[in-house]
C-alpha cells in the first residue's frame, strides 16, 4: 500500500479543510482527506471529482496510471471571472484613491492667503478763524496724514500723545479707532499752544497708535479759508479665511464617489480571493 498527498482540499464529509491523499490498495486508487490523525474516506478515485475537493495542489506527482489525479494535479487556475474581478477591484480602489487626492491638490489654493489692507480717505476743512484746531489720531495702526492749504491760511502743528490732552478730550480720542479732521475750540488745549511749531501751508506726518496730530490755522488772511487733507493707514497684514463647511460641501460629491468605488473594489478583490 502506498499513499501520496496531492494537495489541500475541503472534506465532503465534515466540511473542514485537510490534506487530500491518494492511497493505492491492491492496484486501485482511493481518495482520503486527512485531518491531523483523522482520516475520512471519500471514495474510489475513478468515482470522485477531485476538482470539487481540491483548493491547492502540491508538487508531488500523482500515482502512475492515475489520469484523474494527473488532471487534478495539472489543475485549472482561478476562473477567468475571478481574475477579472481581482484586476477590476484593484483598479476601482486606485481610482477612488485618486479622487480622494484631487481635493488635497487644491487645498493650498484654499488655504488662508496673506495680503495687505489699507484704510484711507480725504476731505477738506473750511476755516473761518484761528479759534479752532483740527485733530487726526489713531488707536489701531499708524496713519500718514497730509494737510495742505488751498487758500487763505497758514497753520502750525503739534504731534503729541493722546494721553497728554486734557479730559474729556483724551478719553474721547482713546475710544475711537481713527479720528480725522475733528474740530475743537482752541481754548480746550490752550496749555499746549506754546508747543506748536512751524508756519506751514503743506505738512505731512506719520502718527503711531496713541498719538494725535493737531493742526492749528493760527493765521487766516482770507475768509473762508480752505484746508484739504489726505490720510492713509500703513500696510496692515491681513489673512483671508476659508469656510471649512463650504469646502467640505463642495468636495463631498467627489468623496462619496471615491468611497463607493473603493468599497466596491475592495469587495471585488475579496471575492476574487475566496
Amino acid at each position: 500500500m502506498s499513499a501520496r498527498s496531492i494537495g489541500r482540499g475541503v472534506c465532503p464529509r465534515c466540511g473542514l479543510e485537510g490534506s487530500v491523499v491518494i492511497k493505492q490498495v491492491g492496484g486501485k486508487d482511493y481518495v482520503y482527506v486527512k485531518h491531523g490523525r483523522t482520516w475520512h474516506y471519500i471514495g474510489p478515485l475513478d468515482k470522485v471529482d477531485l476538482n470539487t475537493i481540491l483548493i491547492g495542489y502540491t508538487t508531488t506527482l500523482p500515482l502512475k496510471g492515475s489520469s484523474r489525479v494527473g488532471k487534478a494535479m495539472g489543475g485549472q487556475g482561478k476562473p477567468l471571472s475571478k481574475v477579472i474581478a481581482k484586476v477590476l477591484g484593484v483598479l476601482l480602489i486606485a481610482i477612488g484613491a485618486i479622487l480622494v487626492l484631487i481635493p488635497l491638490l487644491f487645498l493650498p489654493v484654499l488655504l488662508p492667503a496673506t495680503g495687505y489692507a489699507y484704510v484711507g480717505g480725504s476731505g477738506y476743512l473750511i476755516v473761518n478763524g484761528s479759534d479752532k484746531a483740527y485733530l487726526f489720531s489713531t488707536m489701531s495702526n499708524p496713519i500718514t496724514v497730509n494737510v495742505m492749504t488751498m487758500y487763505g491760511t497758514r497753520f502750525k502743528v503739534l504731534v503729541t500723545r493722546i494721553s497728554s490732552l486734557p479730559p474729556p478730550l483724551n478719553n474721547t480720542l482713546s475710544t475711537a479707532q481713527i479720528t480725522v479732521g475733528r474740530s475743537i475750540n482752541i481754548t480746550e488745549i490752550k496749555q499746549l499752544l506754546p508747543n506748536f511749531l512751524g508756519d506751514y501751508t503743506n505738512y505731512t506726518a506719520t502718527i503711531s497708535p496713541g498719538e494725535v496730530l493737531i493742526v492749528w490755522p493760527y493765521e487766516v488772511y482770507e475768509k473762508p479759508a480752505l484746508l484739504t487733507f489726505v490720510y492713509r493707514s500703513m500696510p496692515i497684514q491681513a489673512k483671508t479665511r476659508i469656510n471649512v463647511i463650504n469646502v467640505v460641501i463642495t468636495a463631498s460629491p467627489l468623496l462619496i464617489i471615491a468611497a463607493v468605488l473603493m468599497y466596491g473594489g475592495y469587495e471585488l478583490y475579496r471575492w476574487s480571493r475566496s
